[in-house]
């Protein structure tokens, strides 16, 4: 009997174990404010996913969505106010099963056709009906306050959960109004704030309040309302009108000595101006090397600022907090005199002036022993040169790679090697020798003190590389007749560099015969495969004698080898024509999808079949044997990728590829 070898994707429809049933799922929404990408239903019957399966809206705000299910299988849901999981139904545990994740799920086992009660969202049962609520104008006048913030006024209450930046008023000059629907009945505490924090909120006398610290109080009246516009901490409605306080120059001051000033300048940036990053910028003193900046404040304000090397948030400063306030962002802040005022030079990011600089010789150095060097050759790169890939060579010497960078003695310092001159051959950082990165990865960090000649780290590693095996030059060489080859050319791929189909490319030696020379180990094992691009969509499966796990394997001899030359995709050292017509084997249908792997075309009458599911590395994901009735299913969550399916019967054994695409 003839092996032969297919290659083919095909889909198929997945045969469901039991009658389908129809199953009619319905949320009542009347109490939510609807997302504007709509109502969705997610669970274990379309893959748990939050945005594909959206509900209909049929009426006084019910959500309905009809589904196909297998008789026999039970469900798990929940409903989706939106397309994503922030906003997921919080289900009780009265109605609902452990999810694994400290909440739960509604559940359902489908015995027959199904129309579901109507449940309100995040509810066991129908919604019930909502109290009557009054429209409440609160009101509030500025006129006795020397100085309304730039970030205006705001209402905070028990209505809101006491936030004091979540609900700013409206104003119609000096009385600001918000305007919200309240439960009749209800009794309410609030307070005005000057701003959008607390510290800005008024006093309120004890004669109109109540508790500790005292807040303003009503109970919702039945009918629509617009309250008395009182003034500000306190109990009357007649203000006495306090003239703005005056305004007087101050002159803010930045010593940039010790930055790399960005191309769009210097700027200051607070709450007297509005907190914009770009509005305010300052003018270098030629004469003191200095940026300075002078503008204007109300006598008596608390005006916080910090300096921008740039015109974007992302560029400030970060002020230390002994010389700041605020959190999570500190801010530099004074109290504006009755006099103009000229504020003491500061150094960018310190609460004094700049430190004499003590520029030190640092020399970083690494080895790349146990890397393909790139022809670009090796950089540095880090917070002392901007993070430019390409600014800082290093020069050779053996394997290991050095460049000596001036940095001032106190300053810490991120930085990171490079394999090429662009970031995308930037080493691995370790997380026990780095810090992170902010994008998910790590830099390495020092803090200069002295001269210093760093040791040699090896690339990507924390410490010295280790001692390399000795190795033997294996030369590979690959026949490709009748075989389509890409415009990439001819890759070679294996346990050596991590199934990695980019990095090895085979040179052309003669038509339609490729080769290459690589270093291996002595005495390791090792599989490979050759591919027609530069992408594991090209490679060869090698199920004959000369495989092991659809792979090619040789144990690395001693010596320096040169392989026979083999035909690509076969064990054949003569590359022939394949006859694929006259196997006896059976052909199986592979299909994987949301999590379902299925075979069909299998023997049946019960026949004994073994069942071996292994990935490109020749990892076994599964193996296990079946009594066959023709068809078998099995749930496996798999990655995107190509994976291997080898199945044995009495008729011999076949291997499939197969892909996964994630859907």
């Amino acid at each position: 009997m003839k092996k032969s070898i297919l290659f083919f994707c095909l889909l198929v429809t997945i045969n469901m174990a039991g009658q389908m049933r129809s199953v009619t799922f319905r949320v009542d929404m009347s109490q939510q404010s609807v997302a504007a990408q709509g109502v969705h239903i997610a669970g274990s019957f379309q893959g748990w996913n939050p945005a594909t399966t959206q509900m209909t809206l049929t009426a006084n705000g019910v959500y309905t969505y009809t589904a196909q299910i297998s008789q026999g299988t039970s469900i798990q849901f929940k409903y989706i106010n939106g397309n994503t999981w922030a906003g997921e139904e919080s289900v009780p545990s009265a109605c609902g099963v452990p999810n694994g994740f400290g909440g739960f799920n509604r559940s359902l086992t489908v015995t027959q056709d199904t129309i579901l009660p109507v449940v309100c969202f995040s509810s066991c049962t129908t919604c019930a009906p909502l109290p009557p609520t009054s429209l409440v104008t609160f009101r509030v006048n500025m006129s006795n306050v020397a100085s309304v913030s730039s970030f205006g006024v705001h209402i905070a209450g028990s209505f809101q959960n006491w936030n004091p930046a979540a609900t700013p008023m409206q104003s119609n000059g000096s009385v600001w109004s918000y305007t919200v629907a309240l439960p009749v009945g209800q009794s309410v505490q609030y307070k005005f704030i000057n701003g959008n924090a607390w510290g800005q909120d008024e006093t309120v006398p004890i004669a109109c309040g109540t508790g500790s610290p005292v807040n303003r109080i009503l109970t919702v009246p039945a009918n629509d309302t617009i309250l008395p516009a009182v003034c500000f901490g306190t109990c009357d409605t007649l203000c006495p009108v306090i003239p703005p306080a005056p305004k007087k120059m101050v002159t803010f001051r930045v010593d940039m000595s010790q930055q790399t000033v960005s191309v769009n300048g210097v700027h200051v940036a607070g709450n007297f101006q509005g907190w914009n990053p770009a509005s305010s910028p300052m003018t270098l003193d030629t004469t003191t090397g200095v940026y300075i900046r002078v503008d204007s404040a109300s006598v008596g304000d608390t005006v916080f600022y910090k300096f921008i090397n740039g015109n974007a948030w992302g560029q400030d400063e970060t002020v230390p907090s002994s010389c700041g306030i605020g959190f999570p962002s500190v801010n530099r802040w004074f109290v504006m005199p009755n006099t103009d005022t000229v504020l003491p030079v500061v150094c960018f990011g310190m609460c004094g002036p700049c430190p004499v600089p003590q520029p030190k010789n640092v020399t970083f150095r690494v080895d790349m022993k146990n890397q393909t060097v790139s022809p670009n050759g090796v950089y540095l790169a880090g917070s002392f040169n901007n993070w430019s890939p390409s600014a800082t060579p290093m020069s050779a010497n053996g394997s290991v790679y050095s460049a000596t960078v001036v940095i001032n003695a106190g300053t810490t310092v991120q930085f990171k090697f490079l394999n090429d001159s662009i970031f995308s051959g930037a080493e691995s950082v370790p997380p026990a020798c780095g810090v992170s990165d902010g994008f998910g990865g790590f830099n390495r960090i020092l803090t200069v003190v002295e001269d210093t000649v760093l040791p040699a780290v090896c690339f990507a590693l924390c410490d010295t590389c280790p001692v390399q095996l000795p190795t033997s030059k294996v030369t590979l060489t690959v026949l490709t007749t009748g075989t389509q080859v890409s415009p990439q050319g001819m890759y070679v791929a294996g346990t050596f560099n991590g199934w990695n189909f980019t990095q090895h490319q085979m040179t052309l030696i003669s038509p339609e015969k490729y080769q290459i020379t690589l270093d291996w180990p002595i005495g390791e094992q090792v599989l490979y495969r050759y591919s027609t691009t530069n992408g594991v969509g090209g490679q060869e499966l090698i199920t004959g004698s000369c495989g092991y796990l659809g792979s090619r394997h040789l144990t690395v001899p001693p010596q320096d080898t040169l392989l026979p030359d083999v035909c690509f995709n076969r064990c054949d050292l003569a590359c022939t024509a394949m006859d694929v017509t006259e196997s006896t084997l059976l052909r199986p249908l592979v299909h994987h999808r949301r999590g379902l792997l299925t075979v069909t075309n299998l023997p049946t009458g019960g026949t004994p079949v073994y069942i071996k599911l292994i990935d490109l590395s020749g990892r076994i994901l599964l193996n296990k044997m079946v009594n066959s009735d023709g068809q078998w299913q099995e749930r496996i969550e798999l990655p995107t990728g190509v994976f291997l399916l080898q199945i044995t019967t009495d008729m011999g054994s076949h291997i499939t590829k197969f892909p996964v695409s994630g859907f």
